[in-house]
């Protein structure tokens, strides 16, 4: 598919559960129709605010635009484009804090499709059309990306390969070409990151080991956080190696009583570059919760501990009194 060659008008056609849209499709359909059984996989298996049509039918609207030369790395051009266009469509009716909690099912699904990999893991602008990579690893990459240097820079560079190649004849583009506009509106101090995420397979095992706060007489909070983060790159067959770290990461504070993750009382990209670091941050507000990569745009082995609840030092300390007392 060349890039550019995209449709102007698509049907959407309700299909049996038996019906599989990759190998068949039924009597009547043209090619820009979108038929897929599984509409439902987003609102069943994660959150039913979400519309389980919309995302689907966007990403395959998308992908008709997009696509390079038949080689390595095709899908990242061709999907995994695709799946960033659809979530930024998504993002603009449901809000950053609904895909942030859609990254986090994206990052599991990625995580345990590395886990069933029978032959070998390649990195995403290599991958040989592998699912879980260029979908689900795809969409929280580009979507990090995105957020990391902006959307108007993703767009720029989406720009000129379209540009370059809309409706021509071959060579095709090819991730290398995608690579050389990512490079080219991405900051020097960002560039490491091009490699983590597109053509290593690198992972990370960030953590909030300890959150502990207590008032000051003027009223304001001191936070007292200590944060450990791990990078590890891996081989195609699993093997995981340390390696050091030193990359620019998310720290946020987020009020106590509040669910909401959309309006933390404190946000910083912190440059972490030891293993262990310890952060004393002064708050206007009382904290409830703490987290390193909060939001889940680095691919993390474990997730689950990147948020912690703060305690209180000063009601630690007022149970002590009690009993003594």
């Amino acid at each position: 598919m060349l890039i550019g060659q995209g449709v102007r008008d698509a049907c959407l056609v309700e299909c049996g559960e038996a019906f599989d849209a990759r190998r068949t499709r039924p009597a009547g359909l043209f090619a820009a129709s979108v038929a897929t059984p599984g509409l439902r996989e987003i609102d069943a298996q994660f959150d039913p605010e979400l519309d389980g049509i919309g995302f689907p039918l966007a990403h395959k609207r998308c992908v008709d635009g997009y696509g390079g030369a038949a080689v390595q790395g095709e899908t990242f051009l061709s999907e995994t484009l695709a799946q960033y266009t659809a979530l930024m469509v998504m993002e603009q009716e449901y809000g950053r804090e609904k895909m942030h909690k859609y990254l986090r099912y994206e990052m599991d699904k990625y995580l345990r499709g590395r886990g069933r990999e029978s032959k070998k893991e390649l990195p995403l602008a290599r991958n040989e059309n592998q699912g879980y990579i260029h979908y689900n690893k795809g969409g929280v990459t580009m979507y990090a990306l995105r957020d990391y240097i902006g959307e108007d820079k993703v767009n720029l560079a989406l720009k000129r390969i379209v540009e370059t190649y809309a409706y021509s004849d071959p060579p095709y583009p090819t991730s290398i070409d995608l690579m050389k506009q990512f490079r080219a509106v991405t900051p020097d101090s960002l560039q490491p990151m091009l490699y983590d995420m597109f053509e290593s397979i690198t992972l990370f095992s960030n953590r909030i080991s300890d959150a502990s706060y207590r008032q000051l007489e003027n009223g304001k909070y001191l936070l007292y956080l200590t944060i450990e983060s791990k990078k590890f790159r891996a081989d195609s067959i699993g093997v995981e190696t340390e390696i050091a770290v030193n990359d620019w990461i998310d720290i946020g504070v987020y009020a106590k009583g509040s669910a909401d993750r959309s309006e933390p009382i404190y946000f910083i990209r912190q440059k972490i570059d030891k293993p262990t670091m310890e952060l004393k941050i002064m708050l206007d507000s009382e904290p409830g919760r703490a987290g390193i990569d909060p939001n889940f745009l680095l691919i993390d082995r474990f997730p689950e501990d990147n948020i912690k609840t703060a305690k209180s030092l000063d009601q630690e300390f007022d149970v002590k009194l009690s009993k003594i007392n």
